[in-house]
């Protein structure tokens, strides 16, 4: 089996398009990596990830079939690419495959519950207005905060039609709804829950913690709540999973069709 990096002409057009969608990214930001592997002509799977700064993020892992040799090669490769100097990082897996996670130094943090479809009730609350750059610097604080990861550029590359939950001049929450299948950061419940209603007529299903203050409200309102994913960390990485209100991502090796 040999491991490399991806080039574009490589990509394997009949896989899942939400697979692609997410691997044409990736190869495409400066500060991301895509790995594939590949047995013989063959190419058995891929792997994405990014650094931003003391942190990363493993995005994609997809092997097809499923082979676990494979998949375990390729994270110990993606991880030597993105952490050499054992940087924290972070993985949304499967519950399925958290041991292969949890065998590569990995602890499990939350599970991510998919909730929906949820009934929504229209926005209700002025304070929610249009991102503008005097509030840049409140919804940097604020996702550092939630997710242990400096993630400006990530941020500011999804800024079109992101909003903020603005009160008093001070900015208690902000949602970016291009961001994946949209991301919410709130210091507060009724923040959180005002800025849902932006986003839920638009996307009616809202991953988030399984810790979230959310949960009994929108238990109330939705008709599934499953668990798709574990959060798992490697080395030292604090942060407030309660702060998010809608999670952007997965799991890695998640249903591609439905990106």
């Amino acid at each position: 089996m040999r491991i490399a990096p991806l080039q574009p002409h490589e990509l394997p057009w009949q896989w899942p398009r939400g697979l692609l969608a997410r691997v044409r990214w990736h190869l495409h930001t400066p500060y991301a990596t895509v790995l594939a592997a590949w047995q013989g002509e063959q190419l058995a799977g891929l792997a994405t990830g990014w650094r931003l700064n003391e942190a990363a993020c493993i995005t994609t892992l997809y092997v097809q079939p499923d082979a676990p040799t494979v998949y375990t090669a390729l994270a110990e490769a993606l991880l030597a690419a993105l952490v050499p100097d054992e940087a924290p990082c972070v993985v949304h897996a499967t519950p399925a495959h958290v041991a292969r996670w949890t065998a590569l130094g990995f602890t499990p943090h939350h599970e991510l519950l998919r909730v929906g479809p949820v009934r929504f009730t229209a926005a209700q609350q002025a304070a929610v207005v249009a991102l503008e750059p005097h509030h840049w610097l409140a919804v940097f604080r604020l996702d550092r905060t939630a997710t242990g990861l400096d993630r400006r550029p990530l941020l500011l590359e999804h800024d079109y039609l992101a909003q903020v939950y603005e009160e008093a001049g001070r900015v208690r929450g902000f949602l970016m709804p291009l961001l994946g299948q949209g991301l919410i950061v709130a210091d507060a419940p009724h923040v959180g829950l005002e800025l849902q209603r932006w986003l839920l007529p638009v996307q009616p299903q809202l991953l988030l913690p399984a810790t979230s203050p959310a949960l009994p409200t929108l238990t109330e309102r939705s008709g599934t709540r499953t668990t798709e994913a574990v959060c798992l960390v490697r080395g030292t990485l604090p942060h407030h999973a309660d702060m998010l209100y809608a999670e952007p991502y997965g799991p890695v090796d998640g249903a591609w069709e439905e990106e």
